[in-house]
């Protein structure tokens, strides 16, 4: 691969023992966005509590050369109850990367909350993000007690 960066893309994970593991450097946010969900899928078994995707600026001393992206927090899946949904604060919006689960939460507006849980072809609107969690933990508990 050839041509000049000016800025390029570091998904990183951090663990629940605070240890940093950046995932590698990239060209571009789509690339490293691949990098970082491909990890999600494939490591459910390793316990980290957040992750994110820091743009830095080439040859741009201090917080000037840097941006974060994308930040991450790690949350019991209100479908599936593993530790596999991650949550994006800032965009809220939210997905377990449980192959078998996939739930998914995204705010489309204020008071407007879209969610689904694939597996069970269920999906619905709330108001809030709360909401919409506890609705998908309220169907998990149906299909729990239907023996699914």
């Amino acid at each position: 691969m050839s041509g000049e960066y000016t800025e390029v893309f570091v998904p990183s994970l951090i663990s629940n023992h605070d240890e940093s593991n950046a995932l590698g450097c990239f060209s571009s946010e789509e690339l490293a966005w691949d990098v970082l969900k491909t990890h999600l899928r494939s490591n459910l078994q390793e316990q980290y509590s957040s992750a994110s995707i820091v743009k830095w600026t080439l040859d741009v001393p201090g917080e000037e050369g840097f941006e974060i992206r994308t930040s991450l927090k790690c949350r019991e899946c209100p479908a599936c109850r593993r530790t596999t949904f991650w949550v994006d604060f800032e965009s809220s919006k939210g997905q377990c990367h449980q192959v078998a689960c996939l739930a998914w939460i995204e705010e489309k507006y204020d008071g407007e909350v879209h969610f689904g849980w694939p597996p069970v072809h269920f999906s619905g609107q709330a108001e809030t993000l709360s909401d919409a969690m506890k609705m998908l933990h309220e169907k998990a508990s149906e299909a729990d007690a239907a023996g699914m």
